[in-house]
């Protein structure tokens, strides 16, 4: 039932993007785990246009890649917390520092203009 642990430790950052930019919900839920352990419904609340299933679905498959470590909590309640794996989380963090500066440089690049009949170009 529980997800299989993949190591992880000597992935490189292109491949870490890659993964990280596969799933839509993957970076706004890693985001918010970065900044502290988060529960399913906190991460309902700061991501709400995310389904809960979208929500349960991406946490499992960031659990079976272990970037992110599924810890159950007793008491009365069922309490599960999710947070940054120990092994990956100041990669990820790395990562994800690096992601608003690239989204700065790419918002400085216009868009290209296309006039009827030639071909288009980028305008930098």
């Amino acid at each position: 039932m529980y997800p299989q642990a993949v190591d992880n430790s000597d992935l490189p950052d292109a491949e870490l993007f890659r993964i990280l930019f596969k799933g839509k919900w993957r970076l706004p839920i890693l985001r918010e785990i970065a900044r502290r352990p988060q529960r399913l419904s906190e991460l309902r609340r700061t991501i709400p246009l995310a389904t809960k299933k979208m929500l349960v679905d991406t946490l499992y498959s960031l659990e079976r890649l272990s970037w992110i470590q599924r810890t159950e909590h007793g008491g009365s309640g069922r309490r599960v917390e999710y947070r940054l794996s120990d092994e990956l989380s100041a990669k990820i963090i790395s990562v994800l520092g690096v992601i608003p500066q690239a989204s700065a440089i790419s918002s400085q690049v216009r868009p290209s203009t296309v006039e009827p009949g030639r071909p288009s170009r980028a305008v930098c």
